[in-house]
């Protein structure tokens, strides 16, 4: 019995530690997208966070996703994505963000 109670806190902990590493991943991605947004944004108008869209998780760790926001009352898309260290090629962790154009 308590080497059951020592896996399931072993699996906890790594739950909430991964938790943690999508937290950040995701306020680094939001913040490179309001730096962007604040472009347009310095005018006045206002946006708005809608969804997020074609989420897919690499077994390597690797991470894509589609944010989707509402800036002033027209619809924008951006591409994210993270490389852990393995996959960046180098010592760091590697996060882009692309905006999309909708046409």
């Amino acid at each position: 019995m308590q080497r059951l109670s020592v896996v399931l806190i072993a699996a906890l902990l790594l739950g909430a530690t991964a938790a943690n590493a999508t937290s950040d991943i995701e306020s680094q991605w939001l913040a490179l997208i309001i730096e962007d947004l604040h472009k347009e944004t310095e005018s006045g108008c206002e946006y708005s966070f809608d969804e997020v869209t074609d989420k897919w998780i690499a077994l390597t760790g690797a991470r894509f996703e589609t944010w989707h926001f509402t800036v002033c009352g027209s619809p924008v898309k951006f591409s994210v994505s993270y490389y852990p260290k393995d996959q960046a090629g180098g010592d760091n962790e590697t996060l882009e963000v692309e905006r999309i154009a909708i046409q």
